[in-house]
């Protein structure tokens, strides 16, 4: 039982090292513009934030039709595996188009 857990984390290694570089990513954007001032730190920790969220939204889809089309792989059935992949790139792009309008929105 203890085998299966420790392949499961093995596998969940990608995922976890990609979560974290991206916190570390706002962090280092923030160390990089604390000297110009509150309002700056402001806009970076806010756009932060956004771009936590977008990565998420996109790399949860990414990830989740990575372990799908393998699982098809291996039981054979890439036709299933090729269908799930078309269906994130649609899903991936609805997403990209509410995304950019909500932005756009909110810049005027």
């Amino acid at each position: 039982m203890l085998r299966n857990w420790w392949s499961i984390l093995v596998l969940a290694i990608p995922s976890l090292v990609s979560f974290a570089t991206q916190t570390v990513t706002g962090t280092v954007n923030l160390i990089m513009v604390g000297h110009l001032g509150f309002i700056t730190i402001a806009i970076v920790g806010v756009s932060n934030i956004i771009m936590y969220n977008a990565f998420a939204i996109f790399s949860g889809i990414g990830h989740t039709v990575n372990y799908l089309v393998a699982q098809n792989f291996g039981a054979g059935d890439m036709r299933k595996g090729i269908e799930r992949t078309y269906l994130a790139m649609i899903m991936c792009l609805f997403f990209a188009v509410i995304i950019a309008l909500a932005g756009w929105g909110a810049a005027f």
